[in-house]
């Protein structure tokens, strides 16, 4: 889950980047974004000393999809007045 690969049955020239933006990738660079992108054009702040490990894992979660969809009730909708 969460493993991007750009074509499953590549055709000719297509890349495929196995494991960029699955949960290892996306975990280190939202602890340290500097270790995949150069920090002079990348403004996004490393969230290591930031989110405790279990904040991270649960954001990388929701970012793939690894959890549970829940069915919420609509909002109520306000009576007009």
């Amino acid at each position: 889950v969460g493993e991007t690969e750009l074509n499953e049955e590549p055709e000719a020239g297509a890349p495929t980047r196995p494991g960029y933006a699955g949960r290892d990738w996306l975990k280190a660079f939202i602890e340290d974004p500097g270790k995949h992108y150069n920090m002079d054009n990348n403004f996004m702040p490393a969230f290591k000393e930031q989110l405790t490990e279990k904040e991270i894992n649960l954001l990388v979660r929701w970012m793939i999809k690894d959890y549970v969809p829940t069915k919420l009730a609509e909002p109520a909708q306000q009576k007009e007045k």
